[in-house]
């Protein structure tokens, strides 16, 4: 539910994106500090694209996916594509970035 306060200037296509590529990042188990990447954007027709990839921290693998639908299942495709990257092996790519965080993670002051 969208405040009233905020109504005046939301705008539903940025409202509809932004929902979608936080789903992908919620599936994925990620945060600001995982190396992933999601991009939503509505196409013709109001079909919603939505773009994502997770990339290993020093680059030497990635995956990457595609996922299209009707806007108004913007969560919904957005946990989908998410899924099938962890399906497509970034689970793999995720928890090594997790291991290497939690390692800078204890040197750090």
């Amino acid at each position: 539910m969208r405040s009233s306060a905020v109504a005046p200037i939301d705008d539903a296509d940025t409202s509809t994106a932004l929902t979608a590529e936080r789903a992908v990042v919620t599936a994925l188990g990620g945060g600001c500090q995982t190396p992933i990447g999601a991009l939503a954007t509505i196409g013709p027709d109001d079909v919603l694209e939505i773009a994502g990839i997770v990339v290993a921290l020093d680059g030497s693998e990635a995956v990457h996916g595609r996922i299209d639908g009707p806007r108004a299942m913007a969560a919904e495709l957005g946990r989908r594509l998410g899924e099938q990257l962890l399906a497509d092996g970034a689970a793999d790519i995720l928890t090594g970035a997790k291991r290497t965080a939690g390692a800078v993670g204890e040197i750090q002051p």
